[in-house]
């Protein structure tokens, strides 16, 4: 079994008991892995952030094509500065 599976798996057991702390937590920790990811095979380097927005922001830094991977994400950005 990978890591990215124990991960996702862990989410949806979580999420099944309703424990959704622990289910959020372990859907962070696949978005943080996925930008690490992202930024590790394009450049080389591992950034030590656990901020998404930022990640997300070096994701869309690397190409264009990025911005469509949380689209939620900018129309909530798109959002609160409007507001």
């Amino acid at each position: 079994m990978t890591d990215r599976s124990l991960v996702l798996d862990n989410f949806e057991y979580n999420l099944n008991k309703n424990d959704y702390k622990i289910a959020a937590f372990m859907l962070h920790q696949a978005a943080e892995r996925f930008y690490t990811t992202l930024s590790l095979v394009f450049t080389g380097y591992k950034p030590k952030l656990h901020d998404l927005e930022e990640l997300d922001a070096r994701a869309q830094a690397l190409s264009d094509e990025f911005k469509n991977i949380f689209p939620g994400l900018r129309q909530r950005q798109k959002i609160s500065s409007t507001g």
